[in-house]
């Protein structure tokens, strides 16, 4: 899960250069720039990240829904413990 969650959220930089409210543009930011920091990445964006959909509102629904899913596993996990 931590590799997917540190792609996916350097995905999500992609879709702030869309034509979105500064709200959700937000929104964007703190979850990408939150697991980030949680996963002691680099910020640095991936260049190879060319035709990846970069401009895709489908695809940005399912890469947040993906990450959801992925968050809810590792805090499922944490109560477990």
């Amino acid at each position: 899960e931590a590799a997917f969650l540190n792609r996916a959220t350097r995905k999500l930089n992609q879709f702030l250069k869309m034509n979105m409210s500064e709200d959700f543009k937000l929104h964007l930011s703190r979850i990408s720039e939150g697991t980030l920091k949680l996963l002691s990445c680099p910020s640095k964006e991936e260049k190879n990240l060319k035709e990846q959909k970069k401009n895709d509102p489908c695809f940005l629904k399912t890469l947040l829904q993906k990450i959801k899913t992925c968050w809810n596993k590792i805090l499922m996990g944490n109560k477990e413990h």
